[in-house]
C-alpha cells in the first residue's frame, strides 16, 4: 500500500491538479481519506449492514403494538386472558355494534 501510494504521489499525480492537492493538507487528506476508505470498503460495508440488521431486529417489538385492535382482542380472547362476555362486549365496541337488547323468558324484549 504504501509504495503504491509513493508512485501515485511522485508519478502520476505530481505534474496535475492531484500533485497541487498533494503539496496543501486539506486536498492530501481528501485523497487519503479516499484511499482508505477504497482499502476498506469491506469492513465498513460489514459494519454498516450489521448496524443496520440490529436496528431492524430492536424494532419488533414496534410491530407487535401495531396490531389491530380486534387481532388484539382475538388473541386474548384465544389465551384465556378475557371472558367471552369481556369479548363479545369489547368486540362490540369495537365494530360499533349495538348492545343486544335484554329479552325476558318468552322471548318478549324488556323496556
Amino acid at each position: 500500500m504504501q509504495s503504491t501510494l509513493t508512485f501515485l504521489v511522485n508519478g502520476v499525480l505530481a505534474n496535475g491538479p492531484a500533485g497541487n492537492m498533494m503539496r496543501h493538507a486539506p486536498g492530501g487528506f481528501f485523497l487519503l481519506l479516499v484511499l482508505w476508505v477504497t482499502r476498506n470498503w469491506d469492513t465498513i460495508k460489514s459494519y454498516a449492514s450489521r448496524t443496520a440488521s440490529s436496528i431492524r431486529s430492536s424494532s419488533a417489538p414496534v410491530a407487535a403494538a401495531s396490531q389491530m385492535p380486534l387481532e388484539i382482542l382475538q388473541t386474548r380472547y384465544a389465551k384465556g386472558e378475557i371472558t367471552r362476555e369481556e369479548y363479545e362486549t369489547i368486540h362490540r365496541d369495537l365494530v360499533g355494534a349495538a348492545a343486544p337488547v335484554p329479552t325476558t323468558e318468552a322471548g318478549i324484549a324488556q323496556a
